[in-house]
């Protein structure tokens, strides 16, 4: 069960990184 959190982070971090494309490419257009 100690690999849980580290998926969990990549998850969130995968999240973060696609919210920040979008925000990225909202902005451009």
């Amino acid at each position: 069960m100690h690999h849980m959190p580290q998926l969990l982070e990549k998850n969130q971090k995968r999240k973060v990184k696609l919210a920040t494309l979008m925000q990225l490419q909202s902005s451009l257009t």
